[in-house]
C-alpha cells in the first residue's frame, strides 16, 4: 500500500508475499486500523526513522477513513456556553475531519448564539468545511427528549451521513477521540464509546484485563428490542 505492488509482483520480484506491517510497531495490535501491507523493501525501510513512518502511516489511514465515514456530531446544551467553545475548539483539531456538527440549545437562560465568541466560532468552523445547524427549543424538554429529538432531526436535515456521535457539552476531546472511535466501527462493532475523564485526574489507560473479552453487551432483535 505504499509503492503499489501487489502479492503477485511481490512474490515475482522478490520470491515473498507481501508483509503486514504494524503502524505503531506493537506486534499486538492487531485492529483493522493499525495494519498495513508492504512489499519487502518498503518494510525494510520503516524498521528506521520510527517516529516518521508511524505519522505518514497514521495520516493515510485517517485519509481512508474520512473517504469511507462522515460523522454527525449531536451535542444537547444548556446555560454552557464556556464549555460549548472549548469544546467546539477540541473538534477543530481532531484528526478526522469529515464530520457535521448539530446544536440543540434546550431553552437556556440566554440563547447560546447571543454569545460572539460562539457566533465565531460556528462561523470558523463552517469556513473550513462543515455543516452547522443550530436550534433552540422555545421551553426545557430536558436531556432524555432532547437526545431522541435530535436523533430525528438529524435524519431529517443532514445527508450522506454514516455515524452519529454524541458528545455532552461539557468534553474535551482529545485529537484522535473520532479517530479511535472509528477504528471500533472499522472492526465491525456497531456502537463504540469514548471514555472522557474530568480533565483535573491525571492521565490513565484503562485496565480491561479483568472484563475481557466483553465488557459490556447487548443483544437486539430484529425490530430493536433489547434481548439480553
Amino acid at each position: 500500500q505504499e509503492c503499489g505492488i501487489n502479492q503477485e509482483e511481490c512474490k515475482e520480484r522478490y520470491n515473498q508475499n507481501l508483509s503486514v506491517h504494524h503502524i505503531d510497531y506493537n506486534k499486538e495490535n492487531n485492529i483493522k486500523c493499525n495494519l498495513i501491507s508492504l512489499c519487502t523493501p518498503c518494510h525494510t525501510t520503516t524498521n528506521s526513522n520510527r517516529i516518521h513512518w508511524q505519522k505518514y502511516f497514521k495520516n493515510k489511514i485517517v485519509r481512508y477513513l474520512e473517504s469511507k465515514h462522515r460523522i454527525v456530531i449531536n451535542i444537547a446544551t444548556r446555560d454552557r456556553p464556556t464549555e460549548i467553545a472549548l469544546l467546539l475548539q477540541s473538534l477543530r483539531t481532531q484528526s478526522f475531519q469529515n464530520f457535521d456538527i448539530y446544536i440543540h440549545d434546550d431553552c437556556g437562560g440566554t440563547p447560546l448564539q447571543s454569545y460572539y465568541f460562539i457566533q465565531y466560532m460556528m462561523n470558523r468552523i463552517k469556513l473550513e468545511g462543515h455543516k452547522v445547524r443550530f436550534q433552540r427549543n422555545d421551553r426545557n424538554l430536558g436531556i432524555p427528549v432532547m437526545r431522541q429529538l435530535m436523533i430525528y432531526n438529524t435524519f431529517e436535515h443532514f445527508n450522506d451521513f454514516t455515524s452519529i456521535c454524541r458528545l455532552d457539552d461539557d468534553t474535551i476531546c482529545q485529537p484522535d477521540y473520532l479517530e479511535l472511535l472509528l477504528y471500533g466501527l472499522e472492526e465491525d462493532y456497531q456502537i463504540m464509546s469514548g471514555l472522557t475523564p474530568p480533565m483535573m485526574n491525571p492521565d490513565h489507560m484503562r485496565e480491561t484485563n479483568t472484563v475481557k473479552p466483553i465488557i459490556n453487551e447487548h443483544k437486539f432483535d430484529s425490530d430493536g428490542n433489547i434481548i439480553v
